[in-house]
């Protein structure tokens, strides 16, 4: 994922192979499609893409995409944001959602058999 490159060139690569508009992928963030063409847009094959959302996940790929957007000059400075502070807030989150999840699993686990 180091090799997410946003370039004019690879941008424009991206908007012809897909027919999007790169400012325009960047509100649909939302769905993977729409981070697959973000991906393209900094240089990867779509295939290259998916192997990088299998392999790192959502919210990692995510986070990188920003990284990088943001040292290659495509995010407004008004749009950069601390992403040291963002990361250590998402994991935080996810780390939440993991212990609610392994605490209801426990509950389950610990129920007496209903007769």
């Amino acid at each position: 994922m180091n090799n997410l490159e946003f370039k004019a060139k690879n941008i424009r690569k991206m908007e012809r192979e897909t027919g999007l508009n790169f400012l325009e992928s960047l509100d649909n963030f939302g769905s993977i499609s729409g981070i697959i063409d973000i991906m393209m847009a900094g240089g990867m094959t779509e295939d290259e893409a998916s192997d990088a959302l299998d392999q790192y996940g959502f919210e990692e790929v995510i986070l990188k995409i920003m990284e990088r957007l943001s040292e290659c000059g495509f995010l407004p400075q008004s749009a950069r944001i601390n992403l040291k502070e963002a990361r250590k807030r998402m994991e935080e989150h996810f780390k939440e959602i993991e212990e609610k999840i392994s605490a209801k699993a426990g509950e389950i686990t610990n129920q007496e058999p209903s007769k």
